[in-house]
């Protein structure tokens, strides 16, 4: 899973292009009691021979005007996510593989409650065909002296 998401993200990382950017203005996009979760950020770039200015929304690190950042553009020249990084690709593996392994779990448990329900029912059957057979007049138990 690791291997085809690296993969995956190579062939990304090959079509996309990388600018440097300067931090122009910080706003943040959120209510002042949330100012963590979304920050927007104004920033002037050149992309092919333009001088632009953009927003980017959703950065979660702190940044000053004056900054430079770097700016992922895609083909188009549109600004797009970066790629992913070698531990984010890393824990998407481990939260499938760790999905997997709980999926088997459960269904080895479920397999060994329904085995053991069948051999309950067959064991409390024969116990009571054993109770039947020691009870009625065939078994020891019962016969006058």
């Amino acid at each position: 899973m690791s291997a085809a998401q690296a993969e995956q993200n190579q062939e990304y990382v090959r079509s996309l292009n990388t600018v440097e950017a300067t931090v122009v203005q910080v706003r943040n996009g959120a209510p002042s009691r949330l100012p963590h979760l979304t920050r927007n950020l104004d920033v002037k770039f050149m992309w092919a021979y333009n001088e632009r200015n953009e927003t980017i929304r959703g950065l979660d690190t702190d940044h000053h005007p004056g900054d430079r950042i770097t700016v992922w553009l895609d083909s188009a020249g549109q600004i797009t996510d970066p790629p992913r990084t070698p531990a984010e690709i890393g824990s998407a593996g481990l939260g499938v593989g760790l999905a997997v392994w709980t999926s088997m779990t459960l269904a080895s448990l479920g397999a060994m409650a329904v085995l053991r329900a069948d051999m309950d029912r067959r064991r409390y059957a024969a116990w009571d065909r054993q109770w039947r057979v020691f009870s009625s007049g065939n078994g020891r138990a019962n016969r006058d002296p």
